[in-house]
């Protein structure tokens, strides 16, 4: 681009008109000769004007490098107040705050609360197809491996430009006719009328020993290959608190059966297949065919500055209800993620028990004990002299809850869409991104009273949330 500017050329003397330069063969011309000095001071101001152009070049070249397709996603697709894409306008932030504070005016702080992780393409899906390599049972794998590789594979193509063999649909959720719940003790009775809403589907409550015993079965020993545990038992054998199982079995069950998951305190206001219907579509997105995943967004915190107070994650996914086809990447991640937050709390457990033995050695052992009874699970609590030699702990929303699913969530779309949070804030009507539809707050959490979502009767509401789940009281 730098050739497109006409320089001239600058060993060739200054560049002035031709009829103003001294030619020294004209010796009967009446012109007297333009004097040396102010020949200099026109070249020097030419000169100048060329430089001035140059700078300019460059400015423009350096917001072009910085510009990445990641930010101009935000650039163009920003959401205002006025509506979720919004073109950023003069009462906005301007683009130069816009790099330096963060893509929203919560600042950066929003934007590192989401734990990524990798999203470089190829990185991606690389580290899921090691994990699944690495961590599923044999009789797993390959099923597992081809399905995330399609949903990566063809998940954007755009359909008039796809061959006949490219132009396979993906798996649509709703052809997985599964409403999976699990609570501590089972019932023969659906009281969030699942099944009267949706005929034809299959309703399955698990109790904690089913759920186990559906796991083992699942991830266990083979018996005739006698291959070796997979890790996914092995984590699920490490969390001891019910709500951690909880979670996990939902990522667990819809990644191999698919279908609907939801806690057993929800209403079903709506059939399943009617979920997402004409959701507007993401610029740019190509999306043929019923959605392989549907999910809500559970919080949007809007500009208050309290927000991680409240919440994990300034937008939050649902994870109370969620739906998918089998072998979705997302679920295969999310399961990664637990292994992650899984070695990262048995450290902290093996630190707090190495530090319990060594009061012990020094002959304190009721400091021992004290250091025994401080909690895994972090606390926002008043930290003593041994909590702050530990370190903070694992929280549940971390660890399995809605925190690491979110994160899971927003790394597929970031690697895969080139989508970022602040898409999903304001949305009042269902978004499709490729194969996934987002719902706004009010799909699944109607009534709520905060995120401008709206009442149960709305036309966008979903599923009825009670917020009396058996978590709350789980040991």
């Amino acid at each position: 681009m730098l050739g497109s500017i006409p320089l001239g050329n600058l060993n060739s003397g200054p560049l002035l008109p031709k009829h103003n330069r001294h030619d020294r063969s004209s010796s009967g011309s009446s012109s007297p000769p333009v004097p040396p000095s102010t020949g200099r001071i026109l070249f020097n101001l030419r000169r100048y004007k060329q430089l001035q152009i140059i700078a300019l070049f460059l400015v423009v070249l350096s917001l072009l490098v910085f510009y990445t397709p990641d930010r101009a996603s935000h650039f163009e697709l920003f959401p205002s107040s006025e509506g979720t894409f919004g073109v950023l306008g003069s009462g906005e932030k301007s683009w130069v705050k816009l790099f330096r504070e963060g893509l929203t005016s919560l600042g950066r702080e929003a934007d590192e609360a989401f734990l990524l992780g990798e999203t470089e393409p190829v990185a991606y899906i690389s580290q899921l197809e090691t994990f699944i390599q690495m961590s599923f049972p044999t009789h797993l794998k390959e099923d597992i491996l081809t399905s995330v590789r399609t949903f990566w594979n063809r998940a954007a193509i755009d359909p008039e430009d796809a061959t006949a063999d490219t132009l396979r649909k993906l798996p649509a959720m709703v052809e997985y006719k599964n409403v999976w719940q699990t609570d501590k003790k089972t019932s023969d009775a659906d009281g969030g009328g699942w099944t009267a809403k949706n005929p034809g589907w299959k309703w399955e409550l698990m109790d904690d020993e089913k759920a186990d015993e559906w796991l083992r079965q699942t991830f266990g020993v083979d018996s005739q290959s006698q291959e070796s545990k997979s890790t996914v038992e092995a984590v699920w054998n490490d969390l001891e608190l019910g709500i951690l199982k909880s979670d996990m079995w939902r990522y667990l069950v819809l990644l191999i059966e698919g279908g609907v998951y939801t806690d057993t305190d929800t209403t079903c206001l709506r059939p399943v297949h009617q979920w997402g219907r004409g959701a507007d579509t993401y610029p740019g997105s190509h999306s043929y065919g019923l959605p392989s995943m549907i999910i809500g967004v559970e919080a949007d915190v809007g500009s208050r500055e309290d927000w991680h107070d409240w919440w994990a994650r300034p937008i939050q996914i649902s994870q109370w209800t969620l739906s998918s086809a089998p072998h979705h990447p997302i679920l295969v991640d999310v399961i990664r993620r637990i292994h992650h937050s899984t070695t990262i709390a048995l450290s902290w457990l093996t630190h707090r028990e190495s530090l319990a033995v060594s009061y012990e050695a020094a002959g304190n052992a009721e400091r021992a004990k004290k250091i025994r009874l401080i909690s895994l699970l972090e606390s926002k609590g008043v930290e003593g002299e041994d909590e702050k030699i530990l370190g903070k702990g694992v929280s549940v929303m971390e660890w399995t809850g809605p925190g690491v699913w979110t994160d899971a969530v927003m790394a597929y779309l970031k690697a895969r869409h080139q989508v970022t949070w602040p898409t999903f804030k304001n949305i009042q009507r269902p978004l499709r991104i490729g194969e996934i539809v987002v719902l706004p707050v009010t799909g699944f959490s109607p009534g709520v009273g905060l995120f401008g979502a709206q009442n149960q009767w709305h036309e966008e509401a979903m599923v009825l949330h009670s917020f009396s789940g058996s978590w709350k009281t789980d040991g």
